[in-house]
């Protein structure tokens, strides 16, 4: 088995968590086919936790219920708990869009003819280099613009996060392809998406738009030309990611649970704990968050 673990400091608190920090959906050691049952997962865990290094707390979050179209074998190892839920389209047998509503599809068409009406509307695939850091840059831009407004974190603030994506397309080391599309009237972008795909999935991950557009849900109309494109090239799944925004499941999605370890070390560690069950209440709950975003509006006035 390989543990990608990575030992983090926040201020004076010592963090065991899973690689990937706020960039990665979906975090889990790899197993050997041959260790996927119980006994010998508790086994391999409970020897491993007797050689971690010094740490407070152990917070493993974005576990997924499943790996591929097995079940995540790490899920034996400790009392995980429900954290959020992923959501995915099974694209097998699908030849058109026709699993999506009737009423959703129409609003499509119907906005889509809108945004016709402003100039030439168009949907492209980023083929070049120069094309890729032009959009690439649009997106992280609006990304950080709708994270501000939304108080959300910014999981774009390091220069060096941007930088990663920026240099995308001729990054040879990543397992999967990268694959930036975009809409735009005339020569203005208005909606753009950074997904990645492999043989059979393809990963829907980081879509924005412009403000000013949303009325005509470009976002959506970006995400329908996406699965289709994923339908036409033959992918089995169209994976919507972690997120429980209530259209996933208006395109016929499924879903997927993703979990939550934390365990505390120490004294230290049973304040952090707490504060981590906190946050994630107020992330789930719309008055708590509410009034958070307040609470953090006051704050930086």
């Amino acid at each position: 088995a390989i543990f990608p673990f990575e030992l983090k400091k926040l201020y004076f608190f010592k963090i065991l968590s899973l690689i990937g920090d706020n960039q990665t959906d979906y975090k889990s050691p790899i197993f050997d086919k041959e260790y996927f049952d119980e006994r010998s997962i508790k086994r391999i865990w409970v020897s491993l936790k007797n050689h971690l290094p010094s740490h407070d707390v152990i917070n493993f979050t974005n576990v997924p219920e499943n790996i591929g179209l097995n079940k995540n074998p790490f899920l034996m190892a400790e009392r995980f708990e429900p954290y959020s839920l992923s959501f995915f389209i099974n694209l097998s047998n699908k030849n058109n869009l026709n699993f999506i509503s009737k009423r959703s599809l129409k609003d499509l068409d119907r906005y889509t003819r809108r945004l016709s009406e402003l100039g030439s509307f168009t949907f492209k695939e980023v083929k070049t280099e120069d094309e890729f850091k032009k959009i690439i840059k649009f997106t992280i831009f609006q990304k950080i613009k709708r994270y501000k407004k939304t108080g959300g974190l910014n999981h774009l603030s390091k220069l060096e996060v941007q930088s990663f994506y920026k240099y995308l397309f001729k990054n040879k080391l990543i397992k999967f392809t990268p694959h930036l599309t975009y809409s735009s009237i005339d020569n203005e972008i208005i909606a753009s998406h950074l997904g990645f795909y492999d043989a059979d999935r393809y990963y829907y991950y980081m879509p924005t738009f412009k403000e000013k557009y949303s009325k005509y849900s470009p976002g959506r109309i970006l995400l329908k030309n996406l699965i289709s494109n994923s339908i036409s090239k033959k992918h089995k799944f169209f994976d919507l990611t972690i997120g429980e925004e209530s259209y996933k499941e208006k395109w016929g999605a499924n879903k997927m649970q993703i979990y939550q370890f934390i365990e505390a070390s120490s004294l230290k560690g049973i304040l952090l704990k707490i504060y981590f069950v906190l946050i994630n209440k107020i992330k789930k709950s719309p008055m708590l968050r509410f009034y958070y975003l307040k609470f953090k509006k006051f704050k930086v006035l």
